[in-house]
């Protein structure tokens, strides 16, 4: 049941996370600007919403906390039903046991819950494993300009850009690899790579969400957040390492043939 619940959970923050931000009031009309500008791409791949996951599960809806107090709530009622139903009847006729049916219940859940607390992340794996392998589309990506006066997405399904004052994004979380910048409950995903700069630079990024922070709630985290290493592969990033490696193996080939050829040539000269 919790299972499903988690499953359920990780299945709404993809659809949060992929969604390119439409239907909303927040959108509004370009103005010119003239200050502190930087682009980033960024990919929706399987890190990036693993990471958004587990934070999404940890520290937004504090899933451990509940399994925890959830698993807490039966072993008590496991020790006040023992204290109170069964160890009053122990040797006399009207012990039984199916005075034990009860407690063994709530024992039960209790085990359940503690094992979803350890394993949650391997729940997100797997429902993230099979979204992506069900999918015949392609990775989103999303091109994000982040200035003084709001954020601007361009994804990768959509042809037109929409853009976000600031006044409308609520809240600021960031954690080592990436910044959450969040329209109500949907989440802007900024990565922290420096790489993945396509304008401007990443010290301009930081620059403007150290400014923003200032009025706006704001929690950092500094650990890492994952314990499970990502080793997820996409299909299209194998397809394009066979097609870089067809072509290196089409280049050594000529090569080689170059080379014979101007073997054979000298070869001939010197006849």
């Amino acid at each position: 049941m919790e299972d499903n619940k988690v499953n359920e959970a990780v299945e709404n923050v993809n659809e949060e996370v992929e969604t390119d931000l439409e239907n909303k009031d927040e959108a509004v009309k370009e103005t010119p600007y003239d200050g502190p500008s930087v682009t980033i791409g960024v990919r929706y791949d399987y890190k990036t919403l693993k990471y958004y996951n587990v934070f999404s599960m940890v520290y937004k809806r504090h899933y451990p906390i509940l399994y925890l107090a959830l698993a807490g709530i039966c072993v008590a009622y496991d020790v006040f039903a023992i204290i109170t139903q069964v160890l009053p009847l122990v040797g006399t006729e009207n012990f039984s046991a199916s005075l034990f049916l009860m407690p063994g219940i709530f024992l039960l859940f209790a085990i359940y819950s503690i094992y979803l607390f350890f394993n949650f992340e391997k729940s997100i794996d797997k429902n993230l494993a099979l979204h992506f392998n069900s999918s015949n589309e392609k990775v989103t990506t999303i091109q994000a300009t982040v200035t003084m006066e709001g954020v601007t997405i361009l994804s990768s399904k959509k042809d037109e850009p929409i853009k976000y004052d600031w006044s409308f994004i609520n809240q600021i979380y960031e954690i080592p690899q990436y910044f959450y910048l969040f329209v109500g409950k949907t989440p802007i995903i900024l990565t922290k790579d420096p790489n993945a700069v396509i304008e401007g630079t990443y010290e301009t990024l930081e620059e403007i969400i150290n400014e923003q922070v200032k009025t706006k709630p704001y929690k950092r985290i500094d650990k890492e957040i994952i314990k499970t290493p990502i080793t997820f592969v996409h299909r299209e990033d194998l397809e394009d390492l066979d097609e870089a490696e067809d072509a290196e193996t089409v280049e050594i080939d000529n090569n080689d043939e170059n080379q014979v050829d101007q073997e054979n040539k000298e070869n001939s000269e010197n006849e």
